[in-house]
């Protein structure tokens, strides 16, 4: 196994050095954007790709030396559901959620699938808003938005033309209503930093957004540094004529938590329980679902709950949860065109789009892993999003 990925490797990357010269090695380097081959120049597109896989065999490689030598490292137990919960539960979700898919017709038009922002990016992070909006796409989005700062912008449009990118976040608010009065959903965080001026500029965009007509009550995905922005603004979250999402992480969820309602009373290896969550919705109001992500990824909704226990992956590459909340940009715009009686499902439809995005995630992070072990990047899970979504949903897909 270990002879031949080495085998493999050499051959390819010697391939590329014989062919395009010696300067071939060092390419990659150049073109390390995120599997955008689109921004290859034509001639050099070849030793693109054959870097691209020589790096793909070249980790394989080592996860193949360690598996093969600490086995103890790749198969923890991942598993951290609470001990009363209800699989058959999950299961109800998991079959409901393809009732929520949006039928494709031939009379269907560009953008009807799902018209989705990513309100994010700073000089720091921008990579976040990226891999939300792709995500977005990959969940079935026709279109996808970055409203980002203008120094963000250059790069962010860099790593592919499948973006609209838009470098107003740091301008008035009159320069991005026309284009956010277009939008089906909008994510608000990802890579956003904690600038104080930036995020009173959302604020005061979101503001307007609210009072735009055509705009008021589109679904808000709130993410990452979204979540620290609200803190400061929880009356808008909880007067918000539309459905919200809210996606703390455990840490994240801790902060909101506290703030809200005192310290949290659960040790650091403590699981967040729904009883945690519910006492945060309870006081947010019924339209706010909020998402924990964690070992299992907690959905709460009101009074109900269900979660995500679908086998993920040890990798704990940054981005995970952009690409989820990209998911859920493309997941909430179906559960709030859905025409199903929600007395026809066991879960509301704001619970099924959060589902649907932890499980799609977790089954591509468990599927990278396995082949890439610590050498995953996030990169590579949004390359298995495409396969996912098909062998979750077959030929609906």
């Amino acid at each position: 196994m270990i002879k031949r990925h080495l085998d493999r490797c050499c051959a390819i990357f010697d391939g590329s050095v014989r062919r395009f010269g010696s300067s071939a090695s060092s390419k990659w380097r150049s073109y390390n954007q995120p599997h955008n081959i689109a921004a290859v120049p034509y001639t050099n597109q070849n030793t693109y790709l054959n870097t691209q896989i020589c790096l793909f065999y070249l980790s394989a490689l080592l996860r193949t030396v360690f598996t093969q030598n600490i086995p103890s490292l790749c198969t923890a137990n991942y598993s951290n559901m609470t001990s009363d919960y209800d699989k058959a539960t999950e299961a109800t979700c998991r079959q409901d959620s393809y009732k929520l898919l949006p039928i494709l017709r031939k009379s269907s038009h560009k953008g009807e699938a799902g018209r989705v922002g990513i309100i994010g990016g700073s000089v720091e992070f921008s990579g976040a808003p990226y891999f939300s909006a792709i995500s977005a796409l990959r969940a079935g989005a026709d279109l996808a938005y970055v409203f980002t700062v203008e120094k963000a912008a250059p790069v962010i449009k860099s790593y592919t033309p499948d973006l609209m990118v838009l470098p107003f976040l740091d301008k008035p608010p009159s320069l991005s209503l026309p284009f956010l009065a277009r939008l089906h959903t909008l994510v608000i965080g990802p890579g956003l930093g904690r600038d104080e001026e930036v995020q009173k500029s959302v604020f005061s965009l979101l503001t307007e957004l609210n009072r735009l007509k055509g705009t008021a009550g589109i679904p808000l995905i709130i993410d990452a540094d979204g979540l620290h922005m609200i803190l400061k603004n929880l009356d808008f979250i909880k007067n918000y004529s539309g459905k919200i999402y809210l996606t703390p992480n455990v840490n994240e969820f801790r902060l909101l938590y506290t703030f809200m309602k005192g310290s949290l009373p659960i040790g650091p290896e403590d699981s967040i329980s729904f009883d945690h969550v519910e006492l945060l919705t309870d006081k947010l109001g019924s339209h706010v679902t909020i998402i924990v992500k964690g070992p299992s990824d907690l959905i709460v909704k009101g009074d109900s709950y269900v979660q995500c226990t679908v086998e993920g992956g040890l990798g704990r590459c940054g981005g995970q949860g952009d690409i989820l909340a990209g998911i859920l940009g493309s997941t909430a715009h179906w559960a709030f065109i859905n025409d199903f009686p929600e007395e026809d499902s066991h879960c509301a439809p704001e619970m099924l789009a959060g589902y649907i995005a932890c499980m799609i995630v977790r089954k591509c992070v468990n599927k990278t892993f396995k082949v890439l072990g610590r050498s995953m990047e996030t990169s590579d899970i949004l390359c298995q999003l495409p396969s996912i979504f098909k062998d979750v949903y077959g030929s609906n897909w």
